[in-house]
């Protein structure tokens, strides 16, 4: 038996899309990843190996990836952001958590063609995010246009300002870079990290990932207050 199961009524999606509205109420959107992402949720890290022994058959596979979120979008995510799926594809992002598994090299020759293909197919703001070390992937980067850049701990942020000189940075720390820490140490790392990758009205964001119990509220409580303490 033929089942006529399409995005558009499967009742699954309707699940997910209802979920989806009530973060979209409590939160500014979502994203959908990125091809490379989505494939090694998909296939496992057998893709990162694939960069290597396959490249052909791994640039398909993320072209594959690429064009089903593109019909997610359309199909999903512009109807539940407001938009209209039939207009032209306006704002957009990249997560490339998983690039940082590969070298820099192997990012641009084999993931890069098809990242370049997807930034092609929207026409608005542009958000990046790379929670890894970011610095050695900027010149590939540079030529995907993003209009935020998302970096990882162990970033050189004075050469990634340097690749993007004009470009809003948001800046990950690490919970090991919090654990332990007095007030004054929280702020001294904020007032460095800012400086680096500044100038301050170009650092949009410090962000913590995955923080546990290792962290107490006050630490947090410290965390949140600095940019007062150090810029009032």
């Amino acid at each position: 038996m033929i089942h006529d199961r399409t995005i558009s009524n499967d009742a699954s999606v309707d699940k997910f899309a209802e979920a989806a509205i009530s973060v979209i109420q409590r939160i500014d959107g979502f994203n959908t990843g990125g091809p490379l992402n989505n494939a090694v949720s998909v296939f496992g890290e057998e893709v990162l190996v694939a960069c290597l022994t396959d490249p052909e058959l791994t640039r398909s596979v993320l072209r594959k990836m690429g064009e089903a979120l593109l019909m997610v979008d359309d199909q999903m995510t512009r109807p539940i952001n407001g938009s209209d799926p039939a207009s032209q594809r306006m704002d957009g992002g990249l997560a490339n958590c998983q690039a940082a598994m590969i070298s820099p090299q192997t990012y641009s020759e084999v993931v890069f063609p098809v990242d370049r293909w997807f930034r092609e197919q929207f026409n608005g703001l542009w958000n990046l995010h790379h929670c890894g070390v970011f610095h050695p992937y900027a010149e590939a980067y540079r030529l995907l246009y993003p209009s935020r850049i998302d970096v990882g701990r162990g970033t050189d942020y004075r050469a990634t300002r340097r690749s993007f000189p004009h470009t809003p940075i948001s800046v990950e720390v690490h919970p090991l870079d919090l654990t332990g820490k007095t007030q004054k140490e929280i702020d001294v790392l904020i007032a460095q990290t800012v400086e680096e990758a500044g100038p301050l009205e170009l650092v949009v964001r410090l962000w913590v990932a995955e923080a546990g119990i290792e962290i107490p509220d006050q630490t947090v409580r410290d965390f949140v207050t600095a940019p007062a303490r150090i810029w009032g």
